[in-house]
């Protein structure tokens, strides 16, 4: 028997996720998960493969509006991230 021992959503994709004790599953998958990326000015998808520190940005989940936040203030963000939609 498979035992699930804990369930995570990861809204923002290669940030941090946010744990739930349920999911809902839509056509493309668990909703809410990965539904934003990051990109850089050329459009470009960042992940945590070159940015590492994208796994501190943490992300929330509050009536129904989605915040993220970053706790460690040396993290530098150039050339303004953009959020783009998956």
């Amino acid at each position: 028997m498979i035992t699930v021992k804990s369930l995570y959503y990861y809204p923002i994709k290669s940030c941090a996720g946010i744990k739930t004790n349920n999911l809902s599953l839509g056509s493309m998958g668990p909703v809410g998960d990965r539904e934003y990326m990051i990109v850089d000015n050329n459009g470009k998808f960042i992940s945590q493969r070159t940015h590492p520190k994208l796994a501190l940005i943490k992300t929330e989940l509050v009536d129904s509006e989605l915040y993220i936040v970053i706790q460690n203030d040396k993290m530098k963000i150039s050339n303004l991230f953009v959020f783009a939609t998956c």
